[in-house]
């Protein structure tokens, strides 16, 4: 009998195909679903009735409690002005901490999901469908964690998983991917940030570069770096969110060369490969649809200095910055931090 896996099960066709190919590849496996919200209700079943056509005992895990972390960490990050990645830290600590260690509680070798990722001899890398390659949503996970963790799907790309999915039977096959953060919808975004911290709601107002009143705002949290629509203020002229201060309480806008940067920081540091002191090349993802850009990196006081070849739009304080370096033709992920204000 193989390895015994854990597998991590949504009830999306990744996970129940990833699972599928483990089975095939000889490994033991059983599966974990976790709840974390109100809304896991649909995707339970769908694990229950994937896990039940492979034939492998699935596990539910209530991390309800547990998740309330993301949602403080969500509701924070607004308070300060910046703009929070949700998913980059639910898998720092939820998935690929708490479900992670669930997971080697009860047996399992390895833990698995369906990530679009590849990872050989400890290093991640890419994976090789550019539409759905996910290691930039892991770059917070600690590498001790992710060197016991399978990715079945990192050298397929999606539409050769539905087909997998198709040939098996699996009613999955075509389910739609998952769009919003999970938790949270976005006819209700605003609502229920206010719903659950009041306190969040603060009147300020709203200037352009030049330092001139433009009107007023009803609250920081409803505003992200880039965003142009909604912002409720007419000037004859498309005007962009540039600037958040949580000190002052105010806005800036800008025009659109307005969010572009050359330099960024990144904090907190996580390093998926050993720390590199000196100098380096690049190539750094600032948001997780963004292509890798070309830069130059350094590291002084544990931050990392990112100077890039061409100036990235909208880099937002809040976000995950992932570094990359180049390995013949394929990139590395060798570090994440946090954007912070330059």
């Amino acid at each position: 009998m193989g390895k015994e896996v854990c597998i991590a099960m949504s009830g999306g066709v990744d996970s129940s195909a990833a699972a599928a190919l483990l089975r095939s590849e000889g490994f033991k496996c059983f599966g974990v679903f976790m709840i974390t919200h109100e809304k896991s209700g649909n995707d339970r079943e769908d694990a229950e009735k994937m896990a039940e056509k492979l034939g492998i005992k699935l596990h539910v895990v209530d991390l309800r409690d547990s998740f309330k972390r993301v949602m403080d960490y969500f509701v924070e990050e607004y308070k300060r002005g910046r703009t929070p990645n949700p998913c980059v830290y639910c898998n720092r600590i939820i998935k690929f901490g708490e479900l992670f260690d669930y997971a080697r509680q009860h047996g399992a070798e390895y833990f698995a999901t369906g990530h679009y990722i590849h990872q050989k001899n400890g290093r991640i890398y890419a994976g090789i469908d550019e539409k759905k390659e996910q290691s930039y949503i892991l770059s917070m996970v600690d590498r001790n964690v992710l060197s016991r963790v399978l990715f079945p799907l990192g050298l397929k790309k999606k539409q050769q998983i539905r087909k997998i999915a198709r040939d098996l039977g699996l009613e999955v096959h075509d389910k739609p991917d998952s769009q919003e953060i999970c938790f949270i919808s976005e006819e209700n975004y605003f609502d229920r940030l206010e719903r659950e911290r009041p306190d969040i709601v603060k009147k300020g107002s709203v200037y352009d570069t030049e330092g001139n009143l433009l009107g007023s705002h009803e609250g920081i949290h409803r505003y992200t770096i880039g965003k142009r629509r909604g912002l409720g203020i007419a000037l004859g002229k498309p005007m962009y969110v540039v600037d958040i201060n949580s000190e002052t309480n105010t806005v800036v806008l800008g025009e659109r060369e307005d969010l572009l940067n050359d330099r960024i920081v990144a904090e907190d540091l996580n390093w998926l490969t050993e720390p590199i002191y000196e100098e380096f090349e690049a190539r750094v993802k600032i948001r997780y649809n963004s292509p890798p850009a070309e830069a130059r990196v350094y590291q002084t006081a544990g931050r990392l200095h990112i100077e890039f070849a061409e100036p990235v739009s909208a880099a937002t304080p809040g976000q995950a910055a992932a570094v990359y370096v180049p390995e013949g033709d394929k990139l590395v992920l060798a570090a994440g931090g946090w954007i912070g204000r330059n």
